[in-house]
């Protein structure tokens, strides 16, 4: 059996985190191991769509596209993340491999340039 777990990291993020046997014990203590996480997050900020918007507001980013802040935004919770699975729980490798992590996102350029 394994255990679900789902935690909100912030106003548009979300981990699922998937347990082993929460029934195995050792020394009275609940022994888990993380299989696998699943977050989800929503793109970084992003410019207008609208015209009563001037592109200079927006640091000249094309309409829809991910700001600058949000860029910025992405970048420190990548390292957020870096922290915690790589350096503190040593779920991921330290050099990147791409066969540890999956990214899905739609065609829209503010989702892949968030992901």
């Amino acid at each position: 059996m394994s255990v679900l777990y789902a935690e909100p990291t912030g106003s548009r993020q979300a981990k699922v985190t998937l347990q082993s046997d929460p029934a195995k014990k050792h020394n009275g203590v609940q022994d888990l191991e993380t299989l696998f996480v699943i977050e989800f997050i929503r793109h970084g900020a992003r410019s207008h769509y609208e015209d009563n918007v001037p592109a200079s507001f927006f640091d000249g980013v094309k309409k829809g596209h991910v700001t600058k802040k949000g860029k910025v935004d992405h970048t420190r919770i990548g390292a957020s993340r870096r922290k915690e699975y790589v350096t503190e729980k040593k779920f991921l490798s330290e050099k990147y491999t791409p066969s540890e992590i999956l990214s899905l996102s739609t065609f829209v350029q503010r989702c892949s340039t968030s992901g």
